[in-house]
């Protein structure tokens, strides 16, 4: 433990273990109440109990002698009187102690023996010797903790100044702000332009807050049957009309989305239903003969990394 722990003045470190065995597992709570002592007093001390035995172990770090309520000889004795406490008399004789501690001072090092005797009593051996050990840094003066503050400040600001040169922060700013913010149907806009003829934008709204439902009212020029939609094919003079009839007759309309620099960010296919006056109907196919009076109906998924600002629907 001495290679791998600086010998820093103020600080020691434990080493050696505790070791005993317990009579039944009833005075497993008692050790870990007295583990939650030591932990209290500022000890890197770990108990660990198996198949009826039980270990005191050192923890691979170094303590700080300020942190004591006493000096570390004073604080480890009572502890280890506890200890030896929760175990029945008849039981300390398999208690075995190698305890040992080493406490770092200014070029010396002072190191204690924790042992028990066969009546169940803590023995202490301590001795001192000189060591090479190492001074604390100094604490940080005002002036010292404001040009680290200076220092801070000024590292953050060139941080700063790479991303914006690398990165629009106006936009990131705007995308996380969009992220924390639930949508709301009204301010989503819809373009429904090569249908336009044949169908009418009544009502958007939002479910679970991500599906965008659109409702239209079918004009007067709506195909109601297949035979009108045929006829609608033939009389259409150009490409555009004849892709959105050809559309509306296998009950698919293509849409894509935009995102408020109006970049497309996603595109995908809805299938047009048509919804009865009556609210608790269900929506069937288009080109039912069994509905006079209905409106058509999209359901569009939301789900998308930036926030869509526009739907364009297309055939």
């Amino acid at each position: 433990m001495d290679q791998q722990i600086a010998k820093l003045e103020g600080t020691f470190v434990l080493e050696g273990l505790i070791e005993g065995t317990l009579p039944d597992d009833s005075l497993v709570s008692e050790l870990r109440a007295w583990e939650h002592l030591v932990r209290n007093a500022k000890l890197p001390l770990t108990v660990q109990v198996e198949s009826g035995r039980f270990n005191v172990l050192p923890e691979m770090r170094a303590g700080k002698v300020a942190a004591l309520d006493a000096s570390l000889r004073d604080v480890i004795t009572p502890l280890l009187e506890q200890l030896i406490g929760i175990i029945p008399s008849g039981w300390r004789v398999g208690l075995v102690s190698t305890l040992r501690s080493r406490e770092y001072l200014p070029n010396e090092e002072e190191q204690t023996l924790f042992v028990f005797d066969q009546a169940g009593m803590v023995l202490v051996e301590q001795r001192r010797v000189d060591a090479r050990t190492i001074q604390p840094s100094p604490p940080l003066t005002t002036r010292e903790k404001v040009m680290i503050g200076v220092a801070c400040v000024g590292v953050v600001g060139i941080i700063l100044a790479i991303l914006m040169f690398f990165f629009d922060m106006k936009t990131w700013t705007q995308e996380a702000r969009d992220s924390l913010t639930p949508y709301n149907a009204e301010e989503i806009a819809v373009d429904v332009e090569p249908f336009a003829p044949w169908m009418k934008l009544k009502d958007q709204t939002l479910a679970s807050g991500q599906e965008l439902t659109l409702e239209f009212t079918p004009t007067k020029e709506w195909p109601v049957t297949w035979e009108a939609l045929d006829a609608l094919y033939d009389k259409s003079t150009t490409l555009k009309e004849k892709l959105a009839l050809q559309s509306i007759g296998r009950s698919k309309i293509n849409y894509r989305l935009f995102d408020r620099n109006d970049k497309v960010i996603a595109f995908g296919q809805a299938i047009a239903m048509m919804k009865p006056p009556e609210e608790e109907s269900d929506e069937v196919r288009l080109f039912s003969d069994s509905l006079k009076e209905f409106s058509i109906v999209l359901h569009i998924n939301l789900s998308t990394k930036r926030r869509v600002i526009r739907v364009e629907l297309l055939p």
